[in-house]
């Protein structure tokens, strides 16, 4: 699909491109200003796409390397290119919806697999749609379901209601939270909260007073029950057993990092993780599931019984599941900085354009937040669909740069 639309877009600007390409290689050899102007983001791009590449030549050329390369970097970032060009023609709103469409199928199919009994027979605990694994549901529905909330909120504050959009959205709103709770994506629910309830304290004064309360209340509801105060916390610090997995996992890829000045400024190269992470890998881990206030103790005796109750085997993952150690490992430091940068950049394009359209501004800030904040603790990123909506979110903020020409105002 995405070279069909490539093939169509290429074939229809190409004389354009190659105009404008003409004319930046005329400026460039004259020593004179561009009368065209860069993409936004353009300098992070290019040291991503450098990173990239270079984390490729680091993995030997190999086909799992040159397939990611391909998929997570050239692909996702001409989807920037397509995205940010069919918005400038035709506006958002249609890629807004056609998101919303397939998170609406998405996670009817998910409930359908919550209430269907043939699937719980079948062993299903978790929900995942069409993806082998729940997660993947949860990263890809998390991001949506905000950009799905404040297209709602700037809808209700337009004069002229447009009922049939808001009750649509308002419907696959409901059925995505719905699908990640039946998920039981605790990164993806976490995430979605936190910055939904963060960026709708700007909203407006309302909205800052119901959101404290509902924060408040929140609080009171947790605290005031051991269990779920316990599991709140626990999911918090980490100290349930996949948390503990993925600390394990960062402490050996720090020790795998730090091992030798190669894999800390260039990494393990494209699809090369799992390999070298292998010497430093540890085969499981202790879990105190039993809560035992003398668990250390017992774990250093090694009683064998003890020992067999608490050891639970760990799988080497393909990535360390955090999002700066997921770029670091992969591009190496060059890319964890042009990544760095990239987010740096959108965060302050998002608040320079603020004051135009509130709303919209604090909902892609609230998207990239939601994808930092699950990229904690997992991969948001390093898969196909999620490097495509990536950039496409990139392309929302970078088409609203343009739109309000802060570049061109700052140089006058």
């Amino acid at each position: 699909m995405f070279f069909v639309y490539f093939y169509f877009w290429f074939f229809e600007n190409y004389e354009k491109l190659f105009k404008n390409i003409k004319l930046k290689l005329n400026a460039f050899r004259k020593k004179e200003k561009s009368p065209i102007l860069n993409y936004p983001f353009s300098f992070a791009i290019i040291l991503f796409i450098l990173s990239s590449f270079i984390a490729v030549a680091i993995a030997d050329f190999s086909n799992s390397a040159m397939g990611i390369y391909k998929a997570y970097f050239i692909e996702a970032v001409f989807i920037f290119i397509l995205s940010f060009d069919f918005i400038k023609k035709e506006g958002k709103e249609k890629i807004i919806f056609a998101l919303a469409s397939s998170s609406l199928l998405l996670s009817l199919f998910a409930l359908w697999q919550r209430f269907n009994e043939s699937f719980w027979l079948g062993g299903g605990e978790r929900v995942s749609s069409i993806f082998p694994y729940p997660n993947a549901l949860g990263l890809f529905l998390g991001p949506i379901i905000i950009l799905i909330y404040f297209q709602i909120i700037n809808y209700i504050k337009k004069e002229k209601k447009e009922w049939i959009k808001i009750i649509f959205l308002v419907i696959t709103f409901t059925t995505s939270f719905l699908a990640i709770y039946f998920a039981k994506s605790d990164g993806a629910l976490i995430a979605v909260l936190a910055s939904l309830f963060f960026f709708s304290l700007f909203i407006s004064r309302r909205f800052l007073i119901g959101f404290l309360v509902l924060g408040l209340l929140a609080i009171i509801i947790i605290f005031s029950q051991n269990t779920l105060r316990t599991y709140v916390l626990d999911k918090i610090q980490l100290k349930d057993f996949s948390g503990e997995v993925r600390k394990q996992q960062w402490k050996e890829t720090w020790k795998m990092m730090t091992s030798s000045p190669h894999l800390f400024i260039f990494g393990t190269g494209l699809s090369n993780y799992q390999k070298e992470i292998k010497p430093f890998h540890q085969d499981g881990i202790f879990f105190n599931k039993d809560r035992d206030p003398d668990f250390r103790r017992k774990i250093v005796i090694f009683d064998e019984k003890y020992k067999a109750e608490h050891w639970r085997p760990v799988e080497i993952y393909m990535y360390p599941h955090n999002i700066l150690l997921n770029f670091w490992t992969e591009l190496g430091l060059l890319g964890l900085i042009s990544f760095l940068a990239l987010i740096t950049q959108y965060f302050y394009f998002g608040f320079k354009f603020i004051k135009k359209n509130k709303v919209f501004a604090l909902g892609l800030m609230a998207i990239m937040l939601e994808i930092i904040i699950h990229g904690t603790v997992d991969v948001p990123y390093f898969k196909n669909d999620l490097s495509f909506l990536f950039w496409i979110f990139v392309s929302f903020m970078a088409i609203e740069w343009v739109k309000k020409d802060f570049s061109l105002k700052e140089k006058k």
